[in-house]
């Protein structure tokens, strides 16, 4: 299985018109195109006018011809027109040399993950016909650690994870482009299950037992942290981010 998520900002105000195309043009499409399996627009909780669309697909062949295809464009046209603007300004001289001074549109950045590992069990038609939440924790392991990683991540922390109350699907990703860079990712009934899974301390248990499969300079952030007992922020700190989906349907068990 490969995921491709691709990352937009919108203008808030314009959620439900996107809503109403992904639900009458978007999911309906894509339910023709061969090997997707699921689609889903996801809005961040903290940012709203950040949202990712999330696509999976049944192999790697699958993803990459939607990505370099027609319909991949046509539809990325359908909700351009409600992108954010960039805070970058584009600069230039007229024929008549004059200063022209335009605002930009943000563009969509697209990114691709191919599955390692995930739960037995699926996300049904029936899981994205509400409001499900969706966390994405992203981190950067040790080269030559992702084989032990994912062992222990299937092993122990996919069962762990699916044991709790509420959480519906886990599931492992390697980004095809960037070198060692994991993504997690957990859907939910709501983000109040998700948050009991990290406040009763299961999370931090669960991250003790691969911690040592992280980046260098992950572990030089966390030595400084426990000998000055401050937070200390480096380019490649582990995040963690929590979605709302607003809209999505899985075309068959995934």
């Amino acid at each position: 299985m490969f995921m491709r998520l691709v990352h937009v900002r919108y203008k808030p105000e314009s959620l439900g018109r996107i809503q109403k195309i992904y639900d009458t043009v978007i999911i309906p499409r894509l339910q023709q195109v061969e090997g997707c399996l699921f689609v889903g627009a996801i809005r961040n909780e903290q940012h709203p006018d950040e949202g990712i669309s999330m696509t999976l697909w049944d192999t790697w062949e699958h993803a990459d011809a939607y990505g370099r295809g027609e319909v991949f464009k046509e539809l990325l046209g359908k909700v351009s027109p409600f992108f954010a603007e960039s805070e970058e300004w584009r600069i230039q001289l007229s024929e008549a040399m004059e200063l022209e001074v335009q605002p930009q549109v943000e563009e969509a950045v697209v990114k691709s993950y191919k599955t390692l590992v995930k739960s037995d069990s699926a996300i049904s038609p029936e899981d994205t016909s509400g409001m499900l939440y969706v966390r994405i924790i992203s981190l950067k392991i040790q080269a030559g650690k992702m084989a032990e990683f994912k062992k222990i991540y299937e092993a122990e922390i996919i069962p762990a994870i699916c044991a709790m109350s509420g959480c519906r699907f886990s599931f492992l990703t390697e980004s095809t482009e960037a070198e060692n860079e994991a993504l997690c990712l957990s859907i939910w009934d709501n983000k109040r299950s998700a948050d009991q899974f990290e406040k009763s301390g299961h999370f931090d248990q669960l991250k003790h037992k691969v911690e040592h499969t992280f980046n260098e300079l992950i572990h030089w952030k966390m030595a400084l942290e426990r000998q000055y007992d401050a937070q200390v922020v480096t380019s490649e700190d582990i995040t963690q981010k929590g979605y709302d989906i607003v809209t999505g349907k899985s075309f068959r068990p995934t």
